[in-house]
């Protein structure tokens, strides 16, 4: 199955957030702008759920990377 289709695919934010994550080694060193662009969410609901994984500890944002944990 193709990736971009997976991804739509997902019933939440967080799922394709998390999914986009794993896919690219658990490592994005991308502006919250073209994460958003390639998982089809607004810049705004993407930074929320990055907010979110962040304070659960799922995520560490820092120097415009974001790393799965």
């Amino acid at each position: 199955m193709n990736s971009k289709i997976k991804t739509l695919s997902f019933i939440d934010g967080e799922e394709k957030v998390l999914y986009y994550l794993k896919t690219n080694n658990g490592y994005v060193n991308k502006s919250i702008t073209n994460i958003a662009k390639d998982i089809s969410l607004s810049r705004e609901a993407v930074s929320r759920i990055v907010t979110r994984l962040v304070n659960k500890g799922i995520v560490k944002k820092e120097n415009g990377t974001i790393k799965l944990l």
